[in-house]
């Protein structure tokens, strides 16, 4: 997992690097069009700071799980078709097993 304190020295750098995103006016003006496309307000470009120190070791470990977790990953094994007898083993830790022939692709 994720400490604290681990968590509290990525914040930091994130929050002291972010003013210099913005040491030109193009720089600036691209931050100001990236938010008017995602249809979020200018004023996020404020609270930064205050969005980022919110979150606790735990809701990161937890979002990392929902988007990095076993449960979301394809898992590619090429090799010989006796494999298969070994990988089905694994289906109870690892999910389902789909076994494709590589001449599908040719």
């Amino acid at each position: 997992g994720i400490t604290e304190e681990e968590l509290a020295h990525s914040m930091n750098g994130m929050v002291g690097s972010y003013p210099f995103k913005f040491e030109s006016n193009p720089a600036f003006l691209g931050q100001l069009m990236l938010l008017d496309h995602i249809g979020k307000p200018y004023s996020d470009l404020f609270s930064f700071k205050e969005s980022v120190q919110k979150y606790k070791s735990k809701d990161v470990v937890r979002r990392i799980s929902e988007v990095f977790g076993m449960k979301s990953q394809v898992i590619l094994v090429l090799g010989d078709k006796t494999l298969e007898k070994e990988l089905k083993k694994l289906t109870g830790k690892y999910g389902k097993l789909k076994v494709i022939d590589y001449k599908k692709f040719l």
